[in-house]
């Protein structure tokens, strides 16, 4: 009776353990993918707000895609220059992204909320703007121009730099 007792008592201890290890197999911590890290040349002001000046920065996204390397850039357009550098930001106070898309023949579709459309500071200010943003995504790879919209809708027109559906290719007589 008491070897009994004790082989029943073995008996449960090792059901239990198998019970404990097999709910514990397959159920393992999820840990968040790294985010992915790229390097970047981002396009600011300098200081008499006439040309753009690159600052390489690494960006870090959710994944490799381009839409989300381009959401990392923006994010970075729109905090700034790293203070004491000389340069000064391009976004208009208040900026949000709303979404970035790539199409199939190399556009990136990039639609801001009103903020970006109000808060240009004149027609040099907008150049810079519209360029340093231009020239900063089509450092990405498969970015060939951009589109800008606001709310999700086309641009009516900024002075003639951006006409609806139209997207801005890169240019370089802006950079210094």
């Amino acid at each position: 009776m008491l070897k009994t007792n004790r082989m029943r008592k073995i008996t449960v201890f090792f059901l239990l353990a198998v019970l404990l290890l097999a709910a514990g197999c397959g159920k393992t911590a999820e840990t968040p993918a790294p985010p992915a890290e790229q390097e970047v040349m981002l396009y600011f002001s300098d200081a008499d707000a006439s040309y753009l000046v690159g600052d390489k920065r690494i960006v870090q996204a959710e994944d490799t895609t381009t839409e989300a390397m381009a959401a990392a850039v923006v994010r970075e357009l729109i905090a700034g220059p790293v203070e004491g550098g000389g340069l000064y930001g391009i976004m208009p106070e208040g900026t949000e992204l709303q979404s970035a898309e790539l199409r199939e023949n190399g556009v990136l579709t990039v639609s801001f909320n009103r903020a970006f459309a109000e808060g240009q500071g004149g027609s040099a200010g907008m150049v810079l703007t519209l360029y340093g943003l231009v020239d900063s995504l089509t450092g990405l790879s498969g970015v060939e121009a951009v589109e800008i919209l606001i709310d999700g809708e086309e641009v009516e027109a900024y002075e003639g730099l951006i006409m609806p559906g139209e997207p801005l290719a890169r240019s370089e007589e802006y950079i210094r």
